[in-house]
């Protein structure tokens, strides 16, 4: 008895293990991409717009699951193998005997990818004053325009635009920020703004 207790402790505390490697991989990934978001906030130059840029693709690309049928499908979950690409979360639910744990993961979204688009992609930085503060990591010459449109913020409807011809969204060229409708900041170039809350 003593013997299987002591098998049973040991297994339970594998898998807590198990677990918790998994959950600090996704937590480290994350907290890894928010990290790098903050390059322009430094003086320094080895980390530039252009390797949160590429970083970024290779963690957006990995967001997809191929069926046993070879169909790919977007997908995000918890915990992704870096070599193989299966999501382990998902294939310990698939060890499970239950059919509803099948899917899980089929409409996960992390709040934490959103953030890497908003304040590191976009540059919307949150500060507890009156002022927005719009710092892109889009690197020059990448995309000819972008929207971030309808994000609360500080009681205020933000949209966060870049057109680089002026042709996309009829405004003119360059970087514009507008709260509740009314531009508050703006740049010709793809760079740091700021500007006040109305």
């Amino acid at each position: 008895m003593k013997d299987l207790r002591r098998r049973l402790l040991g297994g339970l505390a594998l898998g807590f293990v198990v677990v918790l490697v998994l959950v600090l991989s996704l937590v480290f990934a994350m907290t890894s991409m928010t990290r790098l978001a903050t390059v322009e906030n430094y003086k320094q130059k080895f980390v530039t717009k252009a390797d949160y840029f590429d970083t970024l693709k290779i963690y957006t690309r990995s967001h997809r699951l191929m069926h046993d049928d070879g169909r790919v499908v977007p997908w995000i979950d918890e915990n992704l193998d870096p070599y193989t690409g299966q999501w382990l979360a998902r294939l310990r639910k698939i060890d499970s005997a239950s059919e509803s744990k099948r899917h899980r993961g089929k409409d996960y979204n992390h709040s934490g990818y959103c953030d890497l688009i908003i304040s590191g992609l976009i540059g919307l930085r949150p500060r507890p004053d009156h002022t927005i503060e719009v710092n892109p990591l889009v690197p020059d010459d990448t995309w000819e325009w972008f929207c971030l449109d309808n994000v609360l913020y500080h009681g205020k409807i933000i949209t966060i635009a870049w057109d680089k011809n002026g042709t996309r969204y009829g405004k003119g060229t360059g970087l514009r920020v507008y709260a509740d409708g009314k531009e508050i900041a703006h740049s010709v170039r793809l760079t740091r703004v700021t500007g006040p809350l109305p």
